[in-house]
């Protein structure tokens, strides 16, 4: 047994003299281009503070240095997700950024989200080729977490010097197609974390079974991210008559770093933003630390109440 572990070691330690001495004969030129897969950095994340939502994503949040697409239809807690994230990510010192190409972002729905103002970059560019332009010096720049929202109003300079007669057929997927080649790079050296906000539309061409609805410019955007979040409302909030809040479903669609097709039901209410106690409730049932029987909540064999009494043992307590 021992004499097959030796000749186990000595074979591994033949193969990375072989592995380094191939990297060598390359030349200076290839200098950190090129390296064995055992010394390739783990990805870092930029979690949203959310618990069943970065667990889902197996990362705890977006992955840095990569591009993440957060799509959906419109009024259903798209860019709310990115200001959490920013929130987030402004609590681990990062530095962030928000390209604002809709042009409908307020100081008081960041500031309800926990943002800190005053350490958030705005950007609004006039065009497409000016946001990149952009998000790529900002990415140089030191800037570790940029938002772009949104790919739909990401609009080609020769889309808007045109006379509204002509036609623009792929401009702007051509133009999302050079950006993502630009920028990929970029944001791998600087461990960026990039986010594009995108919308769903109607896909005029799509005939028969199978959806019906598209994502906006193109096809880079969803072939360059490692991770795509799709975001969709199930449900109101009332109070009364009256909408508070609703219920958002986000779906982890694509993911290059761990397990996709996984969901979670957030809750998000208009004045106070993401409902992380029942968020929190819901992480420790489906850990199964918490069982629920009846309308009670039980920690092993102990009772800590119903639903609102549990919520608030769980943000009071913490859970080994």
């Amino acid at each position: 047994m021992e004499e097959k572990l030796e000749k186990s070691i000595e074979k591994g330690t033949k193969m990375e003299n072989q592995i380094q001495n191939i990297i060598k004969s390359l030349g200076k030129d290839f200098e950190g281009m090129i390296m064995p897969l055992s010394k390739l950095e783990s990805v870092e994340s930029i979690p949203f503070g959310i618990k069943t939502l970065d667990a889902i994503t197996g990362i705890n949040g977006v992955p840095r240095g990569m591009l993440t697409e957060i799509y959906g239809a419109e009024s259903n807690g798209k860019s709310s997700l990115c200001l959490r994230l920013v929130s987030e990510a402004q609590k681990l010192g990062l530095k962030t950024g928000y390209i604002d190409m809709e042009l409908a972002m307020s100081k008081e729905l960041a500031t309800k989200a926990g943002v800190n103002l005053d350490a958030m970059i705005i950007a609004r560019p006039s065009t497409g080729e000016e946001a990149f332009d952009l998000l790529n010096k900002m990415i140089e720049s030191g800037v570790q977490l940029i938002i772009i929202d949104s790919v739909s109003a990401l609009s080609p300079e020769d889309e808007l010097e045109a006379e509204f007669s002509q036609q623009s057929i792929g401009l702007q997927a051509r133009l999302m197609s050079k950006g993502m080649r630009k920028i990929i790079g970029t944001a791998m050296r600087h461990k960026a974390a990039i986010v594009f906000v995108n919308q769903i539309r109607d896909d005029i061409n799509k005939m028969g079974f199978g959806p019906k609805t598209t994502t906006s410019g193109g096809r880079a955007l969803r072939f360059y991210s490692a991770l795509r979040l799709q975001t969709a409302r199930i449900g109101w909030k009332k109070k009364g008559e009256e909408k508070v809040g609703m219920d958002i479903r986000v779906n982890v669609v694509k993911n290059k770093l761990s397990r996709p097709q996984l969901e979670t039901d957030l809750e998000f209410y208009f004045d106070t933003g993401f409902d992380t106690g029942t968020d929190l409730l819901n992480h420790y049932l489906r850990l199964g630390k918490i069982k629920l029987v009846g309308r009670t909540f039980y920690l092993d064999d102990k009772s800590i109440g119903t639903k609102s009494d549990a919520i608030e043992w769980v943000k009071n307590n913490k859970i080994e």
